[in-house]
């Protein structure tokens, strides 16, 4: 399904009553149950069938105002700001030139400048969050890695430099230890989500993570790292009530974060 205004006006109501209530999207009845029993491959695309039919949201510059009030619902910290993986800074307002709609995968990865608006991954809120502007520059289209003594980039949350963790012995961006788990399992969801991507995966940036398959997708020293982040950083209270806000948005959810294990 298609972003639309009028699908705007049903996303202002269903928002009005997820901040008067506090109301969750639990996960709905029977969601999962085509996956049941399934493993390996099997699962993983049983599981990308389920997760793939999900509302398209449209990330072109006119639409910066309705990324704003997906952020509220989906990113909003309980001390009233935007709750930023990225940095420390905690903004309350949003301003394109200070705080980004960060693409966690980067969009680099399956497409170019040309053609990113063609592709539905463009605008997954799963893959999207607010974060700081200089942070988000400094990540490029790095790796996910461990880095060590050589660093290029930190602002104290995040940093960029060579790998340490053994397989990759480029650059790579790393999270902040508390936030491991919360990119391991979008990787995880995207791989499984755009399953139907595999010929596109490009070069840039993604030779050292991705494979051009179905399954497994990651490579054997990046499944072992995002397997060892997610169990080292278990699901949150973060995670959860975003996937329940992101269920209301764009109707899908993410099974990472649902069935960890």
């Amino acid at each position: 399904m298609k972003f639309s205004f009028r699908y705007i006006k049903k996303i202002s109501v269903v928002f009005l009553t997820f901040f008067s209530f506090s109301l969750s999207a639990e996960i709905p009845e029977g969601y999962y149950q085509s996956a049941e029993g399934k493993t390996g491959a099997e699962l993983k695309t049983a599981l990308h069938n389920i997760i793939r039919q999900h509302i398209i949201l449209n990330y072109d510059t006119s639409t910066y105002v309705w990324w704003y009030t997906y952020f509220k619902a989906t990113d909003w910290h309980p001390d009233g700001y935007f709750w930023d993986m990225y940095s420390n800074n905690k903004r309350s307002t949003y301003n394109g030139n200070l705080m980004n709609r960060e693409h966690c995968m980067p969009r680099s990865w399956w497409g170019t400048s040309s053609n990113y608006s063609t592709f539905d991954a463009n605008g997954d809120l799963v893959n999207l969050s607010p974060s700081d502007a200089e942070a988000n520059t400094a990540k490029s289209n790095y790796p996910l890695g461990v880095v060590g003594s050589s660093v290029i980039y930190t602002n104290g949350v995040v940093k960029v430099g060579n790998n340490t963790y053994t397989g990759y012995n480029g650059v790579v961006f790393e999270p902040a230890d508390q936030y491991k788990g919360d990119f391991a399992r979008t990787y995880m969801y995207m791989v499984t989500c755009y399953e139907d991507y595999q010929s596109y995966w490009r070069g840039t940036g993604t030779s050292s993570m991705l494979d051009r398959n179905t399954y497994p997708v990651f490579k054997q020293w990046a499944i072992k790292m995002l397997l060892e982040w997610s169990r080292n950083d278990p699901v949150s209270d973060k995670e959860t009530n975003r996937n329940d806000g992101i269920n209301i948005i764009q109707e899908n959810r993410n099974p990472f974060i649902d069935h960890p294990e």
